[in-house]
């Protein structure tokens, strides 16, 4: 594997001081298959007890595990009623979406309950979240205890008129009256716990209906995506599997000279699978760099970036092992000797915020400036899991030793590290690593004909006239101008629509206007407000319009001399 960024490997070796989570860590058994997004909203305020709030919690800590995360699959969670909502950000893992949900809980707990209307919560959702409610594949579920029929009629209004592409849920904890609320109402007036069909519908609703990407698949009976699922029912048959798809260093007493030796012959069977040169090569940019930097209390380099090659990494036997007195950790330190790489894997036994100085600052400065920080925790026998680790990782970056099972986390996460849309260019929809999924897209302000923008595309990193393939992809290609424009598509007539590889168009899809197409030309879309975008076809192909390149991303067999 050829690589076109550098990599310092750091390895920490610390005392353990993790605090507690409430959550399960491990991925569990998804019930249903998707790689849709979901908003779980939790209904804190004055309407419900405390005891009640917390039966919320739980069913959800229990939720956490099943859902589709091996599949892209992403879930937040907001609450409101603590003088104000509190969303918090998208999680691609369990033990992310874990994190997050307690610390919601702690703020509800610490703040108490106050009163606000389901209404104002969804317009706040709304605000939050308006990067993911622009597509199609958005599922909310309300927990509420809401029984006020003036704010179930407002936040009724403001489901179907501001946030009319999402697919809701509602479960009812306090018989409020829902019946004309968009979506599946889900009715408990009882313990949660006593509605043994719940969690399913819940996964079920989650997944349901989806778009594009990948299919649904069912693990039960019933389906559970729809009105009729019975939250009452127990599940009579077995949910299915689905699996998808340089280092610092501890050495302290958290971490075992076994330990640390473990760690090391991991970081070798990992790298052996890349092209590692030392600097000055004849070819610097198309291989990986490394180097090695070790801590406790103090900050060492055992190896400066482009000191190693394959050869040099192998002969390493062991690394250094000292019994350091002092319990505190440099982390922060650790990852400052490594800030102008643009990739740090972190491999480590613990996390101390707020000594010598918060490693969390230096973790955000690093990702602010485009840089991947992978974390490894490595968890011994003796060792306790340090939650606060996955917060100064990149999103989709982090695991422990305990789900690594196929032991290619590393040199998985480097070459996602190396997929990257070239510099202007937007991804259209990211794995939940950030790593560019469905290609990168560039628009042009210049006007041209549909033949120069073709040629353009073609010389702009071996790129294409964009072609629509979605609803949510012409919405796409539309936002990556500032206001409504004409803009050209890559289709064009030579008996018959075919696109710029000479596809022929077929009848899967086609979202042409009303009486379009009128010539036999090539395609484009109208200047259009709002979401009802349609194709037309030029009376000239001559004429000038906007368009939108799209190209493959930058990774391991792609380089782009041009780097984001």
């Amino acid at each position: 594997m050829i690589f076109q960024s550098l990599l310092l490997i750091a390895i920490a070796v610390v005392t353990a001081d993790a605090v507690p989570s409430p959550c399960p860590l491990k991925q569990g058994e998804p019930l249903y298959k998707c790689d849709n997004t979901g908003i779980i909203v939790i209904d804190t305020t004055t309407d419900l007890s405390r005891a009640r709030i917390n039966e919320v919690f739980n069913f959800l800590y229990d939720l956490v595990p099943n859902v589709s995360f091996e599949t892209s699959q992403l879930i937040s969670f907001m609450t409101y009623g603590t003088g104000t909502t509190y969303t918090n950000p998208m999680s691609a893992y369990p033990t992310g979406a874990c994190i997050e949900l307690s610390s919601l809980q702690q703020a509800s707990e610490k703040e108490g309950q106050d009163v606000v209307s389901l209404a104002v919560a969804l317009q706040s959702l709304q605000a939050n979240y308006a990067t993911y409610l622009q597509g199609y594949n958005v599922r909310i579920i309300i927990f509420t205890g809401d029984t006020d029929k003036s704010d179930i009629s407002a936040a009724t209004a403001v489901a179907k008129q501001t946030i009319p592409h999402a697919e809701y849920t509602v479960v009812n904890l306090n018989n409020g009256d829902f019946s004309g609320f968009p979506g599946t109402v889900f009715n408990t007036a009882g313990p949660i716990n006593s509605y043994p069909g719940l969690k399913r519908c819940i996964l079920g609703n989650l997944c349901h209906q989806q778009t594009y990407g990948i299919e649904q698949e069912v693990g039960f009976l019933d389906y559970g995506g729809s009105p009729t699922c019975d939250i009452n029912s127990i599940p009579t048959t077995t949910a299915r599997t689905y699996v998808n798809r340089g280092p610092p260093m501890p050495f302290s007493k958290a971490t075992t000279k076994q330990g640390l030796d473990e760690l090391l012959d991991h970081v070798k069977a990992d790298m052996s699978f890349f092209t590692i040169r030392k600097a000055p090569t004849t070819d610097p940019l198309q291989h990986t760099r490394i180097g090695i930097i070790q801590y406790d209390s103090t900050v060492s380099v055992y190896a400066p970036l482009g000191s190693l090659d394959n050869d040099g990494l192998n002969a390493i036997d062991e690394l250094p092992f000292r019994d350091d007195p002092n319990p505190n950790t440099n982390l922060e330190g650790a990852i400052k000797a490594a800030l102008t790489e643009k990739v740090i894997v972190l491999l480590t036994t613990t996390y101390k915020p707020g000594q010598f100085l918060d490693p969390q600052e230096a973790a955000n400065s690093f990702k602010e400036d485009n840089g991947v920080l992978v974390v490894y925790e490595y968890i011994e026998k003796h060792g306790a899991v340090a939650p606060e680790l996955y917060n100064i990782s990149s999103v989709g970056y982090f695991t422990t030793s305990d789900n690594d099972i196929n032991a290619d986390f590393i040199k998985t996460s480097l070459c996602q590290a190396n997929c990257f849309c070239p510099t202007n260019y937007n991804s259209f929809q990211d794995y939940a690593d950030g790593s560019p999924a469905l290609g990168c897209y560039y628009a042009s302000y210049t006007q041209t004909n549909w033949q120069l923008a073709n040629n353009k595309c073609k010389a702009f990193n071996n790129g294409f006239l964009a072609v629509d393939e979605s609803p949510e992809k012409l919405q796409f290609l539309r936002q990556q101008f500032d206001r409504p424009v004409p803009f050209w598509l890559g289709l064009s007539y030579n008996n018959g629509w075919i696109d710029t590889d000479g596809i022929p168009l077929t009848n899967e899809y086609q979202n042409w206007g009303a009486g379009e197409p009128k010539y036999q030309t090539c395609a484009y879309v109208p200047p259009t407000p709002g979401f009802d975008l349609k194709w037309a076809a030029a009376n000239d192909c001559r004429n000038s319009c906007y368009y939108v390149c799209e190209a493959a991303p930058c990774d391991s067999t792609r380089y782009c001399t041009d780097q984001a």
